[in-house]
């Protein structure tokens, strides 16, 4: 028994660390070749849907909610799109991701983003916010993603603050004229999906403690 679950740790190990390389390795030849543009000519190609996406999230972040953003919500919002790039690229990732990283000076692009605030400075209307737009972006501009579901979870400390976060969600989805595109809608789950079915996106809200 100790030499299989040697056996299955050592496997596992083994994986994660191949996939951990492999992702290294793709971020340094990212690096490489962001340095390589940013030191050319600037790119004269036309925007694809990929990076339409992008800049579309940019936009209903910085100009889409009638609560205009402050400097913390833009800090957080740019680290959340670089994180998203990748996502919101699609298959145009692998030809035009680094002359778009160059462009925005991304030196590197890491799907994790971490963010600390006091509170009540707003931690959740910024979240609530991103998960409307990029919502709205997947809903408005499915052409060429590889997927037709997108499932975005949604964690809060408590019942309280997970309503709070559904309710400040449904609200600055209906704010953006996105009402016609729900399909499901309750305090823990609010579907949208396209009525050519091309995109269904998922928002599910989980509270860690349900009896707080």
């Amino acid at each position: 028994m100790a030499d299989w679950s040697t056996n299955v740790l050592s496997t596992a190990a083994h994986t994660i660390q191949e996939e951990y390389d492999n992702e290294t390795e793709r971020d340094y030849a990212l690096r490489r070749k962001v340095d390589i543009l940013s030191s050319g000519r600037a790119r004269v190609k036309e925007t694809a849907m990929g990076e339409t996406r992008i800049k579309r999230l940019d936009w209903i972040l910085e100009n889409g909610f009638s609560w205009k953003r402050h400097h913390f919500e833009r800090m957080f919002h740019a680290k959340c799109v670089t994180a998203l790039a990748k996502t919101m690229m699609g298959p145009d990732w692998s030809t035009m991701g680094a002359e778009v990283a160059a462009e925005r000076g991304w030196d590197h692009i890491s799907k994790f983003v971490a963010a600390m605030a006091p509170r009540r400075f707003g931690k959740s209307v910024s979240a609530a916010k991103l998960v409307a737009a990029l919502a709205e972006v997947l809903i408005e501009f499915p052409e060429g993603l590889e997927f037709t579901t997108y499932p975005i979870a949604v964690f809060s400390t408590g019942r309280r603050a997970s309503d709070a976060l559904s309710a400040y969600v449904e609200g600055f989805l209906q704010e953006r004229g996105m009402a016609k595109y729900f399909i499901k809608k309750n305090s823990e789950k609010i579907w949208l999906q396209r009525e050519d079915k091309k995109m269904t996106v998922q928002m599910i809200f989980l509270p860690s403690n349900p009896d707080k």
